[in-house]
């Protein structure tokens, strides 16, 4: 009976309903939305370090080196190997470094990273079978401890070069195998390459002892990141580069905490503006319903009665305009994920303009569709509902019957 009497009282007064359910709408599209951006660009920042498996990026960028037949990448000066002798007592789960250098021939760049066979949980690659995967080997093998002047090269980079299995590869006036060919996809990564060699051999290659110039970081669990940084700069540099999540996400996105933060604020303060609203709705329908309500009340209905047929009004609405407002706040999302363009820095970069063949850089914004976050929009839409409802009923309890027919 309730329900029936809630929703012809909709019907009715239309106008009034159409804005409280707009209100509720507006409210929701804006949590939801502000919540979905946040979520899905920081699952798109984050994902070329959740690919390397690391929580952390160690860099020591100085001037480049000079013009040579092998150089170091970009600006990125050596660091002593000594910094992945870091374990679980200095809160470290996983650590490796990687050896990027370019191989010039006639003039033009090959990007070497030289990498740890043995290790395949943590670095730029993670090599599979899997079809479709990142890192599938779509031929040939993956690179072996005990291999030396043999490769693993980027898809791409062999139809370029119309290379093979058992072809020969010069680097660093050396002759390279190649003994795999990897599909690294399109998915901006760390440290990537269009060769990979063992880390020993591409040490050789450069010449400049038991160096690396990037390490990834995996922290346990209850690692504090300050202290592991700490740690690292003492077996380093004090002046390396030291990235983590964080910093990614205000690097790449510009999304610090103190963003975040203010997101949050601003929707919080459209909430209370919309709930004052909403409130002012309800009490206004009551006070245009007065003449009703005490003939109600005239007639055998207790306060319980009216409030519940009140509440479960507003309720409707407040759904109403959830249902609506979540779709309206993914379809926001949608248009920030279509017009977001985000990369990863290039200080963490190998690839130089000269290249023959580019580096992913861009991150796919996609937009991560949250039931929790659905729900939590429509738990916000529903305790409107009832709050209205609440202060609703506290009037109805002032309306005597007797003031109301006086009125007729």
């Amino acid at each position: 009976m309730f329900l029936e009497y809630a929703l012809k009282e909709i019907m009715r007064r239309r106008s009034r309903a159409l804005l409280s359910i707009l209100g509720i709408m507006f409210n929701i599209a804006l949590l939801v939305g502000i919540l979905a951006v946040s979520q899905s660009v920081e699952e798109a920042t984050l994902q070329p370090m959740k690919s390397a498996g690391a929580d952390m990026l160690v860099q020591f960028h100085g001037k480049p080196c000079a013009f040579d037949t092998i150089k170091l990448v970009r600006d990125l000066n050596p660091m002593p190997a000594d910094a992945l002798k870091l374990d679980t007592n200095d809160g470290v789960s996983a650590i490796t470094g990687v050896l990027e250098f370019l191989a010039f021939k006639e003039g033009h760049p090959t990007i070497i990273t030289g990498i740890d066979p043995d290790i395949t949980n943590i670095g730029p690659i993670k090599p599979t079978q899997k079809k479709g995967a990142c890192c599938e080997i779509v031929e040939g093998r993956y690179l072996q401890g005990a291999d030396t002047y043999t490769s693993v090269i980027d898809k791409e980079l062999a139809i370029l070069e119309g290379l093979k299995i058992g072809s020969k590869i010069d680097i660093g006036q050396k002759d390279f195998e190649v003994v795999g060919i990897m599909d690294v996809g399109k998915a901006a990564r760390i440290s990537g390459a269009q060769v990979f060699i063992p880390i020993n051999t591409a040490k050789q290659i450069v010449n400049r002892g038991n160096i690396i110039t990037t390490i990834f970081v995996k922290l346990s669990n209850k690692a504090d990141p300050k202290v592991v940084k700490e740690k690292i700069k003492s077996v380093t540099d004090k002046n390396v580069s030291i990235t983590t999540n964080a910093d990614f996400l205000t690097t790449v996105a510009g999304m610090s905490a103190m963003t975040k933060n203010m997101a949050a604020g601003v929707t919080l303060i459209v909430i209370i503006i919309v709930t004052l609203f909403i409130i002012k709705s309800s009490l206004a329908t009551i006070y245009e319903r007065k003449k009703e309500i005490g003939i109600m009340k005239a007639v055998g209905w207790q306060d319980m009665d009216v409030a519940k047929l009140i509440t479960i009004e507003n309720v409707i609405q407040s759904l109403i305009g959830g249902i609506i407002g979540c779709f309206t706040g993914y379809m926001i999302t949608y248009l920030y994920a279509m017009n977001s363009k985000f990369a990863i820095p290039k200080a963490i970069t190998s690839y130089p303009a000269c290249a023959s063949t580019a580096l992913a850089t861009d991150l796919t914004v996609n937009i991560v569709f949250s039931p929790l976050l659905i729900l939590i929009g429509m738990l916000v839409a529903v305790v409107l509902g009832f709050l209205a409802g609440y202060v609703g009923a506290k009037k109805i309890s002032s309306l005597l019957p007797a003031e109301a027919l006086r009125q007729l």
